[in-house]
């Protein structure tokens, strides 16, 4: 029997095992460097080391697209596209800002209250969102302002708009301190519109007259500063100067409508009726429809010009074309109620319009308090509600 030597067996063993081995790292490097490839190609791996500022390269098709619909107007489709955009990039904060935008652009055509106040909560929640990620962009701060406004539009009584528009103001402020921006031009002049929304009329006159100061007349946008300079003088119940200003705003036909309503405003409560009421025929023939509360204004002057029959009409038919039924809309029926005999029901409507103007009213407001006060009444006392929370501001933090 031939010997077999001893080493003879256990070589070729050996070797398939090393082969093997070899082998199995190869499959396992080149499984494991199938994702890193992918994060690569996609620029995930950017995204992940720029902290999220650079978005995924994949997504840039979607993000193009969102813009697109966006600049035509479509902006329920666009948001679908920010959904996918921040479910793959979470950490990006221009996808919240771009989504956020999309809900507050939907606003002006939303005829459902409730759908229009979900919209402006979906908007606040993904600005929240973006300033929590890039805190010292001032762009974001001045975008949550308008949304805040947005907001306190919705509420019925005056304590309540101020309060949001005090958080408002607060964001305005910070987008100011945090530089120019080339998409929000106006900061300042915002600025100082906060403070006639909070009744602080003598600063916020004082800073739109030192902002006019520094506009070139040919600018059209000085019309603006003469739209809040009126507002202000309205404030301080100086109406001639406001219906002077307000007419001055009219030489640009932005927010022509709600610029002659506010004139038409002023003009009643100077007891100017005719001089209102030629104005707000003149806007309601034009554009007959939204805006309901000119045909509360228009009313109220009927009303006083003892044409029961035409106020309660367009009581009506403003209330088709607006949510409000408080301010003016209240004061009118409370009247008509103390005429009847109702006094309990005048009161309570007296006290509601009385709670519920704005600043614009403040003469009409006064009056309403005499009035109060000659029924043996008084305004009612409100604690602010509002129930909404914002993200802190950090540039103001320690």
């Amino acid at each position: 029997m031939e010997e077999t030597p001893a080493s003879a067996s256990p070589q070729p063993q050996k070797s398939r095992v090393l082969w093997i081995i070899l082998l199995t790292v190869c499959v396992c490097l080149g499984i494991c460097c199938l994702p890193v490839i992918y994060i690569y190609k996609t620029g995930f791996l950017e995204y992940a080391l720029s902290g999220g500022l650079v978005p995924p390269k994949n997504l840039n098709p979607i993000m193009a697209n969102a813009n697109k619909l966006m600049n035509d107007g479509k902006y329920d489709q666009a948001i679908p596209l920010w959904n996918e955009v921040i479910q793959q990039a979470p950490s990006l904060d221009y996808a919240y800002y771009q989504r956020a935008t999309c809900y507050y652009d939907l606003l002006p055509k939303e005829h459902d209250e409730t759908t229009y106040s979900e919209y402006n909560r979906l908007a606040l929640d993904d600005m929240d969102k973006a300033i929590s990620l890039s805190p010292h962009n001032g762009d974001y701060y001045a975008f949550r302002h308008d949304v805040l406004i947005s907001m306190a539009d919705q509420e019925v009584y005056f304590v309540n708009r101020q309060a949001l528009t005090r958080i408002a103001h607060d964001n305005i402020l910070a987008a100011i301190a945090l530089g120019p921006s080339k998409d929000f031009l106006y900061n300042d002049r915002v600025a100082a519109a906060d403070l006639i929304d909070l009744d602080q009329c003598d600063q916020g006159l004082a800073q739109t007259q030192a902002i006019q100061d520094r506009t070139s007349l040919q600018d059209s946008s000085i019309t603006g500063l003469y739209r809040f300079e009126g507002e202000a003088y309205a404030c301080l119940g100086q109406l001639d100067k406001a219906v002077q200003a307000m007419d001055a705003s009219t030489q640009n036909s932005n927010y022509l409508d709600e610029k002659i309503y506010l004139k038409a405003a002023y003009l009643y409560q100077s007891g100017k009726l005719d001089e209102a009421l030629s104005v707000l025929n003149e806007t309601l023939t034009t554009k007959p429809t939204f805006m309901g509360y000119r045909y509360y204004l228009r009313a109220l002057i009927y009303y006083e010009k003892d044409e029961i029959a035409l106020a309660t009409s367009d009581l009506e038919t403003g209330s088709k074309y607006t949510w409000g039924r408080s301010a003016l809309y209240a004061y009118v029926n409370g009247r008509m109620a103390l005429d009847k005999g109702d006094r309990a029901e005048g009161i309570r409507l007296l006290q509601e319009a009385e709670a519920t103007v704005d600043h614009n009213f403040n003469t009409l407001r006064t009056r309403i308090q005499l009035e109060l006060a000659n029924l043996g009444a008084k305004p009612m006392v409100i604690t602010p509600s509002v129930t909404i929370s914002s993200t802190p501001i950090p540039i103001n933090m320690p």
